[in-house]
């Protein structure tokens, strides 16, 4: 299984700050409140990411051989957590972005200055859980295999 890049990251959260600032227009026509991440979502994102690595830390633990035993389908689990928050983390933190784009034509009046500022909050938050994730995802890697004197295995030649 390869890692998370953050290529894939950006592009997914490029993706998604182009589509929720294309669409920002059209919603706010109708909601024009609605535009706006609240500051609980950004705690929550704080919060998500400090539980996947609270999660991930006995597979690192075990992982760096401190730890005598852990569960393997729990190493599983939060590897698949850590992938899925990092992604997550991409596609909300890209329409945030998008909609402090759009956004910021109102930063001289108060409250548009208030929905700039809590969506940059959110996309810090969103940072946050990437960089949490792909951290909780590369401790869930463990170390490749080495023979009896410590060596990395080698192929046996082919037969002739």
């Amino acid at each position: 299984m390869e890692l998370t890049r953050w290529r894939d990251l950006g592009l997914v959260a490029l993706l998604s700050a182009v589509a929720s600032w294309a669409a920002c227009p059209l919603v706010a026509e109708r909601w024009p409140t609605v535009l706006t991440f609240p500051w609980t979502a950004s705690a929550l994102l704080f919060l998500v990411g400090a539980g996947v690595l609270w999660a991930a830390w006995p597979v690192r633990q075990y992982a760096r051989q401190t730890r005598p035993w852990t569960d393997p389908l729990r190493a599983a689990r939060v590897c698949a957590l850590a992938r899925a928050c990092s992604r997550v983390a991409a596609l909300l933190g890209g329409c945030a972005l998008g909609v402090v784009i759009h956004a910021a034509a109102t930063w001289a009046t108060p409250a548009g200055r208030d929905r700039v500022l809590l969506d940059s909050l959110a996309i810090v938050a969103a940072l946050a859980l990437a960089i949490a994730g792909v951290l909780a995802e590369t401790w869930c890697r463990l170390p490749p295999p080495t023979d009896d004197d410590g060596t990395p295995p080698t192929s046996s030649p082919a037969p002739a």
